[in-house]
């Protein structure tokens, strides 16, 4: 089996969409070391994925450093590259004409903020997705509530999507140091999905004077950044998975602020790090960290900040119970299960 891999708009980094795809990348190709993958990839990504066979989607002629071939447009690699189906991003699956797809949703916020308003791209981006959906055979969705937000929204039956979790790095499981200074609250997440966070400084602010902690804002930059991030909040950009173990294992709480979790990555890595999780009760959470949150009402802040009070009043044997639950139950969740489901949804387009 040939497998082509759409990687074309993505940006490298510690997002989730990154995080998921080096992980399941890597465990198919262990499981299943009979198949080949090919990267289709652009100049965002294409020298951040060095050891894969890519081919360059881009300018005729350009110079990549590693002698890939280059094709000018995504239809194009994948003939190059004589893929038998391509596993894609939904958002860009449209760009695949020639073979199959599988394309594959995080989440899908893009669509549930498009059918909320009336801008004019707003039918052409719906009708778009409900083409690619209309001719997919089988979707990949991290959890059951983006399944059926798939059905919801595109009108994909839920017997044509395959649910596959993602999982947690174990590295996340070693004991490090913290690289920031105690005590601490700790929030992380996509880019996209920063749309709440400020949410969480107002409630941070309101809490200052009660409580001696900072707050470490964890991510990769974009332009939705604050001028002024305010006193007692440590920003960091890049943080591989030995520091951010460490930063999770030594924190009061990790406090989710995405209203749109559909992979739920952030959530298992807290959990799996040992951070006491505080999270709102949105997408797949509930289904994947089940009752081991404390849960808060994203809409309105005194929620949150009881929340916090909350967990900074456990005992430490309260506190300790409810980590190792935690622990325990992300452990049941790896990037293994999570290719062996990738790899059923391939099997069912025939390749």
């Amino acid at each position: 089996m040939r497998i082509g891999v759409n990687i074309i708009t993505l940006e490298p980094g510690y997002d989730e969409e990154d995080v998921y795809l080096r992980n399941v990348l890597v465990k198919m190709r262990e499981i299943q070391p009979d198949s080949h993958f090919v990267l289709l990839t652009d100049s965002n990504n294409h020298d951040s994925y060095p050891g894969w066979d890519r081919v360059f989607v881009g300018k005729i002629g350009a110079a990549v450093v590693d002698e890939s071939p280059v094709e000018k447009s995504v239809d194009r690699a994948a003939k190059r590259a004589q893929v038998d189906l391509v596993y894609t991003p939904l958002q860009t699956a449209g760009a695949v004409t020639v073979v199959p797809v599988v394309p594959y949703a995080l989440d899908l916020s893009f669509l549930e903020q498009a059918e909320k308003s009336a801008g004019w791209r707003t039918p052409a981006l719906v009708r778009d997705m409900k083409k690619i959906a209309s001719r997919a055979q089988v979707f990949v969705a991290p959890s059951e509530s983006l399944r059926k937000q798939l059905l919801s929204l595109l009108g994909v039956p839920m017997d044509r999507v395959v649910v596959a979790p993602p999982g947690a790095d174990p590295g996340l499981d070693i004991t490090h140091d913290t690289i920031a200074e105690k005590p601490y609250l700790i929030t992380s997440g996509d880019t996209r999905h920063r749309g709440h966070l400020q949410f969480l400084l107002e409630a941070f602010e309101r809490l200052k004077d009660e409580i001696p902690h900072n707050l470490v804002v964890l991510g990769r930059p974009d332009h939705t950044e604050p001028e002024d991030w305010g006193s007692r909040v440590l920003r960091i950009h890049r943080c591989p998975v030995p520091q951010t173990a460490g930063l999770m294992q030594h924190s009061d709480a990790f406090i989710c602020t995405s209203l749109h979790e559909g992979a739920c990555i952030t959530i298992l890595e807290a959990m799996r790090g040992g951070a006491r999780v505080i999270t709102p009760r949105v997408g797949g959470i509930p289904e994947i960290a089940g009752n081991f949150p404390v849960y808060y009402n994203h809409e309105n802040p005194a929620s949150l900040i009881g929340a916090i009070r909350r967990v900074l009043q456990e005992s430490p044997d309260e506190r300790a119970q409810q980590v190792a639950f935690s622990r325990r139950r992300a452990m049941e969740y790896t990037w293994e299960n999570c290719a062996w489901r990738t790899l059923s949804a391939f099997k069912r387009v025939g390749a």
